[in-house]
C-alpha cells in the first residue's frame, strides 16, 4: 500500500535537492514534468511502488525549476543595471533602519520596473525612518565577498539587496503616509519611548527588545554581556527565538485553558511580536515556518514532527531558495525544531531519576535539547562556543514569557493609569528585567566564557549523522517497547 507520509516525506527531500543542484542543472524540459505526473497518476492508481521514484523526480524538477526561476528574473532588469560612477536615486525607506556599529543601515525600494533594493551604509544621526522617501546621490557599487567561507553577496541578496551606496548625500523628500504599516511604525515607537520614561537606559533597552526586537536602545556594554553568555537571541528577532519563544508559550498555557486556546493565542503572540518588529522578509518567513510547526501537533501531526518540520521547510525554500544557502536564522529555527521534536523526550528520561520539580525537568530538556542541535552549526560558523549558554538559558528562558506579558501590559495601561501607581505595578516586571541583565553580568565576568574553536564542515556533517543516528536508535527503542 503506498503511504502519503512517505511521499510527503520524499517530495520535500527532492525538492530541497533540486535547490540545492539546480543551477548545475541545463534547462529542464516541460515534457519530462508532464510526462512524471501521468507515471505519478498511473502508478497511484495502480497502487504501483514506482511512484516513490516518479515522486523525487517530480520533486528535483520543481526545486530546479524553482531556483533557476528565481535567478533569472534577477539576471534581467535588476537594480544593478543602473549602477553607474554617480548616480541619484530616490526611494521609499523599506524596513526599519538599523544602528550597528555607530552606522545606520537603510534599505531603499528599487526605481520603477527594476527588481532588488539599495542599502545605503551612513552616519547614525539624524535617525530614518521606515516609510519615508529620500533621495540620495552618491557612488553605488555591487557587493563583494570578504573571504571564501562567507559569501556577502549571497547573504544580502537572500534580503533582496543587490547595491550598496557607503556615505552617500541624503536628502529627505517626505515623511510616510499614513497607513497599515505607519500606524505599527508610531505603535513600535510609541512602546519604545514608554519603556525609556518608566524605566533606566539598561532596563528599557532590554524590555524593547524583548517586546519589539529593538536592539538599538540597549546600551552597547548590556548587550556584549548578553552576547558572551549566549543571550542575544532573546532580543534578536529570527526564525531561532521565534521557535523558542512559541515553545515556551505553549508550555506556559499548557493546562490552564483549552488546546486550541493555547494555539491561538500563542498564534497571536508570535504574529504580534512580528508586526512590531517591522515585518522584513527574513522575520515573515521564521513566523510562517514557526506558525506551521507550532500547529502541527494541534492538527493531529504529532506522530509525523519530521513531516511537519519539511513541509515549512520546504515553503519557505520555495518562497525564496536563497535562505537554504544563506539564511542563518532558518538553519537555526529548523534545527531548533529538530532537537525539540527528538531530543526532548530522551533527555526528559535521563532527568526522571533526579527528584526536581517538572517545571524545572521540562525546561532543562527543552533549552538541551535545541542547544543540542544547533550548538555545532553556531561553533561551526561563528568559530566559538559560549561555554556557559547552556546555563544562562535556562536560567532566563522560563521566565521569558512572564517577563514580556508584564512588560506589555505595563505599556498598555501607562498612558490610563497614575504614574505613581505605574511604579508600583512595574516592580514585578522590573525584578525579573535586572534578575536577567543580573545573570548576564555574573556569567560574562567569569573566566573562560567563551573559547575559540574551529569546526570544518566535514566534521560538521559526522556530528550530525551521529545525531541522526543517536535519535533514530532511540525512537527505534520506543516503538519496540511500546509494541
Amino acid at each position: 500500500m503506498i503511504q502519503k507520509s512517505k511521499i510527503t516525506l520524499i517530495l520535500c527531500l527532492s525538492i530541497i535537492s533540486g535547490v540545492l543542484t539546480g543551477p548545475n542543472f541545463f534547462s529542464i524540459p516541460t515534457s519530462i514534468t508532464h510526462i512524471s505526473i501521468v507515471l505519478i497518476i498511473i502508478s497511484y492508481l495502480s497502487q504501483n511502488k514506482l511512484i516513490y521514484f516518479y515522486i523525487f523526480i517530480l520533486g528535483i524538477i520543481i526545486g530546479s525549476h524553482r531556483i533557476n526561476t528565481f535567478i533569472n528574473n534577477y539576471s534581467t532588469n535588476n537594480i544593478q543595471s543602473i549602477i553607474q560612477p554617480q548616480q541619484t536615486i530616490t526611494g521609499q525607506i523599506t524596513t526599519i533602519p538599523l544602528l550597528k556599529n555607530n552606522q545606520q543601515y537603510i534599505k531603499i525600494s528599487p526605481p520603477q520596473n527594476h527588481r532588488g533594493q539599495l542599502q545605503i551604509i551612513t552616519n547614525p544621526f539624524p535617525k530614518y525612518e521606515f516609510g519615508q522617501t529620500i533621495k540620495m546621490s552618491g557612488q553605488m557599487q555591487t557587493p563583494s565577498n570578504f573571504t571564501d567561507e562567507f559569501s556577502y553577496t549571497g547573504y544580502l541578496a537572500k534580503d533582496d539587496i543587490y547595491l550598496l551606496s557607503y556615505y552617500p548625500q541624503i536628502t529627505l523628500i517626505s515623511n510616510p503616509q499614513p497607513n497599515f504599516h505607519y500606524y505599527i511604525f508610531q505603535l513600535r515607537n510609541s512602546i519604545i519611548k514608554q519603556c525609556q520614561k518608566l524605566y533606566s537606559p539598561d532596563i528599557s533597552g532590554l524590555l524593547t527588545g524583548l517586546l519589539v526586537g529593538d536592539k538599538n536602545t540597549m546600551p552597547p556594554s548590556i548587550y556584549e554581556k548578553f552576547r558572551t553568555v549566549g543571550l542575544t537571541h532573546i532580543i534578536v528577532v529570527s526564525g531561532f527565538n521565534l521557535t523558542i519563544f512559541a515553545t515556551l508559550f505553549i508550555k506556559f498555557l499548557r493546562g490552564k485553558i483549552k488546546r486550541i486556546y493555547t494555539l491561538i493565542l500563542t498564534l497571536v503572540s508570535i504574529i504580534t511580536f512580528t508586526i512590531l518588529t517591522g515585518a522584513e522578509a527574513s522575520i515573515v518567513r521564521a513566523l510562517i515556518m514557526t506558525s506551521i510547526l507550532v500547529s502541527a501537533p494541534f492538527l493531529g501531526r504529532k506522530n509525523h514532527p519530521t513531516l511537519a518540520i519539511l513541509l515549512a521547510a520546504v515553503i519557505m525554500i520555495l518562497i525564496n531558495p536563497l535562505v537554504l544557502w544563506y539564511d542563518a536564522g532558518f538553519h537555526l529555527s529548523f534545527l531548533a525544531t529538530l532537537g525539540l521534536s527528538y531530543f526532548q523526550e530522551p533527555i526528559n528520561q535521563i532527568f526522571k531519576i533526579f527528584p526536581i520539580p517538572d517545571f524545572i525537568k521540562s525546561t532543562i530538556s527543552e533549552t538541551t535539547a535545541a542547544q543540542i542541535t544547533t550548538t555545532p552549526y553556531i561553533m561551526t560558523n561563528f568559530n566559538q562556543l559560549a561555554i556557559y549558554t547552556p546555563i544562562t538559558n535556562l536560567l532566563v528562558l522560563p521566565l521569558i514569557p512572564l517577563t514580556m506579558l508584564l512588560g506589555f501590559v505595563i505599556m498598555l495601561l501607562q498612558s490610563i493609569i497614575p504614574e505613581q501607581i505605574i511604579q508600583i505595578l512595574s516592580l514585578p516586571g522590573t525584578l525579573l528585567l535586572k534578575y536577567i541583565i543580573q545573570i548576564a553580568n555574573i556569567f560574562s565576568q567569569l573566566p573562560h566564557h567563551t573559547i575559540p574553536i574551529e569546526i570544518t564542515h566535514q566534521y560538521l556533517h559526522i556530528i550530525y549523522l551521529v545525531l541522526v543516528i543517536i535519535a533514530w536508535l532511540y525512537h527505534k527503542h520506543v516503538r519496540k517497547q511500546t509494541n
